[in-house]
C-alpha cells in the first residue's frame, strides 16, 4: 500500500525508470532510520563540549565539524554501514520503479529467474559479483566499527 502513492507520484513527474527516482526512494526510506540512530549518538555528547568550542572561538559549523562529528565518527560509520546494506539489498521498490535504464543489483540478479527456468550459472555468478562490493566496503570500515564498539567497553 505504501508503494502505490510513490509509484503514482514518480509516474506523474516522469521519473519512472530513472536513477533519481531510485536515489530519492532510498533516501526517503533510509533517512528516518539514520535520524533515529544518530540522534542517540548526538544526545550522548555533553553540551559543555560544544560550549567549550564556542568559547574558544569556533563557529557552530566549525564546532560541529571539528569537535562533534569526530566524536560521533563511530556512530556515523555504524549507521553508514547499516544504511548502505539496507539500500544495497532493497528489492521491491527498485523492482517497481525501474525497468531497464536504472536497475539495481538485486533486480538484475532477479532477472536470471524466469517462469520456465532458472539460469543457475549466471545467477550464481551475478550473486557473487553483487557480494564483492559489500565485502570490500565492510573490510574498509571494519576497523572503525570494531573500535567504536569497544571504545566504551574498557575502563582506563
Amino acid at each position: 500500500m505504501v508503494l502505490i502513492p510513490y509509484f503514482l507520484f514518480f509516474r506523474s513527474l516522469n521519473l519512472m525508470d530513472t536513477k533519481l527516482a531510485v536515489v530519492l526512494m532510498h533516501t526517503v526510506i533510509g533517512l528516518p532510520l539514520v535520524i533515529w540512530f544518530m540522534r542517540g549518538y548526538f544526545m550522548e555528547i555533553p553540551g559543555a563540549l560544544e560550549e567549550a568550542a564556542l568559547v574558544d572561538g569556533c563557529t557552530y559549523w566549525s564546532a560541529f565539524t571539528r569537535i562533534i562529528l569526530p566524536t560521533t565518527f563511530t556512530g556515523v560509520v555504524a549507521v553508514g554501514i547499516l544504511t548502505f546494506l539496507f539500500s544495497w539489498n532493497e528489492f521491491l521498490i527498485s523492482l517497481i520503479l525501474t525497468s531497464y535504464n536504472s536497475k539495481t543489483a538485486p533486480v538484475t540478479v532477479y532477472n536470471f529467474i524466469s517462469f520456465q527456468e532458472i539460469a543457475w550459472g549466471p545467477l550464481t555468478a551475478a550473486g557473487i559479483i553483487v557480494l564483492i562490493p559489500v565485502i570490500v566496503f565492510v573490510m574498509l570500515v571494519q576497523r572503525d566499527l570494531v573500535r567504536g564498539m569497544t571504545l566504551g567497553a574498557v575502563k582506563e
